[in-house]
């Protein structure tokens, strides 16, 4: 998926590869990436 619309203008603060992962994934697949980070 191209996040290019998430930078839009000229910020200030990007979102991060983590971020930007989360996004990508699929919603019902989400709990699955969020329960790993906190392993």
């Amino acid at each position: 998926m191209d996040n290019r619309y998430r930078d839009c203008g000229d910020p200030i603060e990007k979102y991060s590869a983590l971020q930007l992962k989360y996004f990508n994934t699929v919603p019902r697949r989400r709990w699955r990436l969020i329960a790993h980070w906190f392993q």
